[in-house]
């Protein structure tokens, strides 16, 4: 990687560009230019007192930066997905302002130009070109926010880095910008290696399921009716692990230490209730923002962040609150305490065993002095790590770089929703809008990231069909892609309102298996298809994300799905917002495959099988808890008559053999 010219953006962004060899800046400052085992570094000796709004970083280009580019949104609800020549990353629009919109994303502090052929990349960032893959991964996320830039129409690749905030002094050297680069077939490989340069306080948290109360009662949670869902729950005997307490029981988004009179019983009653049940209990609370309704607003504003012009910081609108919502000041010594005491009383008090930490980008809205954006949101997890100790943290809307490695669990995409997508939002540019099939895209393209930074949270599936529009078919897609990518897997469905193919399918998921290996390829637009290994055994899923049909063809070889059977290969259609996951029958010496439709991988819950004179004995795997019919399939002339003492009918099917037994109850 070798640089070509580096600008120096001031406050009023007047521009040096800074282009001698030896990268000087008059009297100024003088850049160091390092690039050494795959990591590419800049370091900055000031002369005297600079400040500066950014550094941009323009690179000699080169076939590295060639291909679709990777534009990884700025924090977790951002939408990320792979950009080219003919997109663009759109402008916000003018309608947002009364929303506040501005403030959920990059806008206030990196303006897209709208323009076609200029895409951008927060903090990491891959360039496809066939069957190539160049990643590039910003190591420097405590220090200062990367901003990857690709402009196809002047083919030209660059870094934007932003150091508002930082006061530059002739005793302050200081590393602007780190970069790992590398280069390969396998996109696998070359994520891992980067991730694996990441240091951080956490480790990534262990596969969980649970439930949310957020996306079924939103804020209308009382005492009743969190315990009757979790009566519910334990009833069902399903297996989940987590009961969250979502948005509701507060006085005022603020008011963390005062409950509102639906929960009269405070909340250490409830954790107590979860526990009994044997979940755990888990709890929502947005630490560094306040709501009109607040006492913070009507008797602290001293607490909030002011702007330049002294006026009350604010963070965002929310209709479910009373409008306008603020920024909290981490740096005042009050606030600071507070929020220190509010986290030990839900641990300590309480009793719960893991928060979820929303709203998290309102912290570092604005620079301070001699601090950037990500140094504040540094210390405000640096906080959050010393009163969390070893409970577990869900980060969410939180600058996706800054969470790496300091938290246990982030959400990685945008809230989903009883709708595929907001055609509205879209419109007006609105990158963190709510929307199911945004959501999905992050699930995918931030995968990379998971179980090496932090565990994915890709929000929550909805099965139930009240207050929902999302067709049977997108169901189950987010069913399947948060089961198969995502580690805190959630539902907030009512479920005692769920009808036995609810059920079924939730069950599914049990017992938790996650796969080997992943490879994740696009191979039409918005035609996904993902190669998994579970324990020797392999599967080939395909899911349909476009607005149209796609159909594709099933290479030489025998599958099994749910939907279509055993099957050879053959043509297969996808409806908009389809996933079909085959199980691939590769040839054994039996010439015997045994599995279940009652499980979300067909096979992987038989542990093994014998064969004895045509009576099948199959051995499934603990934690198997769905109903299910057993299927044997033979390529050889063997004449089953029972399975695991059950009777068998033999179905038709070519040339292949297949029994299968009666639906058979739950294990």
């Amino acid at each position: 990687m070798n640089v070509q010219y580096i600008e120096c953006i001031s406050s009023d962004d007047k521009v040096k560009k800074i282009n001698n060899r030896d990268f000087s800046w008059e009297n100024k400052a003088k850049f160091e230019v390092n690039s050494k085992e795959n990591i590419f570094s800049i370091r900055m000796l000031p002369m005297c007192n600079i400040k500066l709004k950014a550094i941009r970083v323009v690179f000699e280009y080169n076939s590295l930066f060639d291909g679709e580019m990777l534009s990884n949104g700025y924090q977790t609800w951002t939408r990320t997905k792979y950009l080219n020549e003919k997109n663009k990353i759109k402008k916000l629009s003018f309608l947002a302002k009364p929303f506040n919109m501005k403030y959920y994303g990059d806008y206030t502090f990196y303006e897209s130009t709208g323009e076609k052929g200029k895409i951008y990349s927060h903090e990491f960032t891959c360039l496809r070109n066939s069957n190539t893959y160049s990643i590039f991964g910003s190591l420097n996320q405590e220090v200062a926010y990367t901003i990857f830039e690709k402009n196809y129409n002047e083919k030209s690749f660059s870094i934007y880095i932003d150091v508002d905030g930082l006061n530059f002094t002739q005793s302050n050297e200081i590393d602007i910008a780190k970069i790992y680069y590398c280069t390969g077939n396998n996109q696998e490989d070359l994520w891992k290696d980067y991730f694996h340069n990441i240091k951080g306080d956490r480790k990534p948290g262990d596969s969980l399921t649970g439930w949310t109360s957020w996306y079924y009662y939103y804020t209308n949670i009382s005492h009743d009716n969190i315990c009757e869902n979790v009566k519910q729950l334990e009833e069902s005997k399903i297996p989940f692990d987590v009961f969250q307490i979502d948005d509701g029981y507060q006085l005022a988004v603020g008011d963390w230490l005062n409950v509102n009179n639906k929960f009269n019983n405070g909340m250490k009653v409830i954790a107590d209730e979860i526990k009994k049940s044997r979940f755990k209990p888990g709890i929502w609370l947005a630490p560094f923002i306040c709501e009109k309704d607040s006492f913070i607003y009507k008797e602290k504003q001293e607490w909030i962040l002011r702007d330049k012009n002294n006026k009350l910081q604010k963070a965002g609108w929310n209709n479910l609150w009373s409008g306008d919502f603020y920024a909290l000041d981490l740096y005042n010594k009050e606030f600071n305490s507070y929020i220190r005491k509010v986290f030990r009383t839900i641990f300590d008090e309480w009793g719960y065993e893991m928060v979820k930490l929303d709203f998290l980008y309102a912290v570092n809205l604005l620079p301070r002095e001699d601090k950037t954006r990500a140094m504040v949101m540094n210390d405000a997890l640096k906080l959050i790590n010393e009163e969390v100790g070893t409970k577990k943290v869900l980060g969410c809307g939180i600058p996706i770089g800054s969470a790496m490695g300091k938290v246990d669990y982030c959400r990685i995409g945008a809230d989903v929703a009883g709708y595929w997508r907001d055609k509205k939002l879209e419109m007006i540019g609105y990158r963190e809008r709510v929307s199911t099939k945004d959501s999905l895209y992050n699930t995918i393209h931030r995968y990379c990231m998971n179980k090496y930074v932090f565990s994915n949270d890709p929000d929550v599936f909805i099965l139930r069909k009240d207050k929902n529009k999302l067709t049977e078919y997108q169901k189950y897609t987010l069913f399947f892609i948060n089961n198969l990518l995502g580690d805190l897997v959630f539902f907030s469905d009512d479920i005692s309102s769920y009808c036995d193919k609810e059920i079924t399918m939730i069950k599914s998921a049990y017992p938790i298996i996650k796969p080997d290996k992943v490879i994740i390829n696009e191979s039409k637009k918005d035609l996904f298809d993902f190669k998994l290994t579970i324990k020797n055994r392999e599967y080939v899923a395909y899911t349909n994300m476009s607005e149209q049909d796609k159909s594709f063809m099933l290479p030489k070889g025998l599958y099994y799905s749910k939907d279509t059977g055993v099957i050879n290969e053959q043509e297969i259609v996808l409806k908009e917002g389809q996933t079909i996951c085959f199980y691939i029958l590769k040839d054994n010496e039996e010439g015997l495959w045994v599995f279940t439709d009652g499980y979300i991988y067909p096979g992987t819950e038989v542990i093994d099988t014998s064969n004895n004179k045509g009576k099948v004995t199959v051995n499934f795997a603990e934690g198997f808890i769905n109903k299910y019919n057993t299927y044997v399939v033979s390529s050889k002339n063997i004449n089953v008559t029972n399975i695991n003492d059950k009777i068998v009918k033999k179905i038709d099917n070519k040339n292949i053999n297949i029994w299968v037994t009666k639906r058979i109850q739950s294990l």
